[in-house]
């Protein structure tokens, strides 16, 4: 009797905690900022200027670059030939942060 009841603790322990890791595993991701762009993969003129548009933002063509514009307020500019480093990966914290 003391075994099979060692069993059925054992089993309901092993579900329970599969149970809990699943609800952990299917949860939200952990939130990086508002937008979902990621930095390199996303350091592209095209990627940055739909990311643009469709979070609510704005753009205003440039000589050498757009502007990006939420309301009346300037977010950030984006070059028309974008490079993976620290000024790209400046546009996208702006553009997660206010256009996300």
């Amino acid at each position: 009797m003391l075994k099979c009841f060692q069993k059925v603790i054992r089993r309901s322990l092993f579900l329970a905690g599969g149970a809990l890791l699943l609800s952990v595993g299917l949860g939200a991701p952990a939130a990086e900022a508002k937008g979902n762009l990621k930095y390199p993969a996303d350091c592209k003129e095209k990627k940055l200027r739909d990311a643009a548009k469709k979070g609510g933002c704005t753009l205003q063509s440039g000589g050498n670059h757009d502007t990006v514009k939420k309301g009346k307020e300037t977010v950030t500019q984006i070059p028309h030939s974008v490079k993976e480093n620290g000024t790209c990966r400046d546009i996208i914290k702006d553009l997660n942060n206010h256009c996300g």
